[in-house]
């Protein structure tokens, strides 16, 4: 295994779970990711954005479903690392890996994904956003229309980049 690309990804509730272990590879190991790639992703538990409050009836997700879901997964708590659960919550974005972070245009959790890209920024964490025109949560569940095999495409080609960026080592 190339030590030096080592990268995680995911989408929606899967994309919080990438952002958190990017905040527990820095925290608690010594591994160094080169990348995460953030579709979509859940950050952040307090639901208090703009998106959110107008995503009552957006397509595949909406705020009523990302309210029970946060109400399921927190049940029993955070386990004392909310960040871990929630990846807004961090005290601080520094030291984590550059970011592909993209969101949907009508998306509830549009919002709280321009949040975390700028978390990110704030602390000097490279970051390519990709705000996708036209699209809902889930979108790329449509494998034959043309904007899922673009943003296919457009994802591969970040995560390409990373790892050949991370090809000399961090």
């Amino acid at each position: 295994m190339d030590r030096a690309r080592l990268a995680v990804g995911g989408d929606s509730a899967g994309g919080a779970l990438a952002a958190a272990c990017t905040q527990w590879a820095r925290d608690c190991t010594d591994i160094r990711l080169c990348f995460q790639l953030l579709v979509y992703p859940v950050t952040d538990s307090r639901m208090q954005t703009g998106s959110i409050r107008r995503g009552r009836d957006t397509p595949c997700w909406n705020a009523s479903l990302n309210r029970r879901m946060w109400q399921i997964y927190l049940r029993e708590g955070d386990g004392g690392h909310p960040a871990w659960a929630a990846p807004m919550l961090a005290d601080r974005f520094d030291g984590l890996p550059p970011a592909y972070l993209e969101v949907e245009q009508f998306d509830c959790l549009h919002d709280e994904g321009l949040a975390y890209a700028d978390a990110l920024e704030g602390a000097g964490v490279p970051v390519q956003r990709q705000e996708v025109a036209g699209t809902f949560h889930g979108f790329d569940a449509f494998r034959d229309v043309p904007i899922v095999r673009t943003m296919i495409e457009t994802r591969s080609r970040a995560l390409r980049a990373a790892f050949g960026t991370a090809e000399g080592g961090r």
